[in-house]
């Protein structure tokens, strides 16, 4: 188990590196939130892959229906909201996992 804190920060991470790795945020986020994450002790990678994490995310309260609003930083201090349907989400998080 991971406590949710930890779960947070592996999620901010991946989430901002997929962002970057689309050209929705600078190239430069992941790596300056990573060495701030990491300043605090706090892990930037999960343990597992993206596919045995799915029925955690599908657990998500942002789902409506079949489409979640995934939070995706744009810039330092601006996110947007970018609403993605199961594939979409996977597809997003399994790049954010692998960057």
């Amino acid at each position: 188990t991971i406590s949710h804190g930890r779960g947070v920060s592996i999620g901010m991470a991946a989430v901002t590196r997929a962002a970057a790795a689309r050209g929705w945020g600078p190239a430069e986020l992941p790596g300056r939130l990573e060495r701030l994450l990491e300043k605090l002790e706090l892990p930037v990678r999960s343990p597992w892959p993206a596919e045995e994490l799915e029925e955690f995310m599908l657990a998500d309260k942002k789902w409506s229906g079949s489409r979640v609003d995934v939070i995706v930083p744009e810039e330092l201090g601006r996110c947007g909201i970018r609403p993605m349907d199961r594939q979409e989400l996977m597809d997003f998080m399994e790049a954010g996992c692998r960057e």
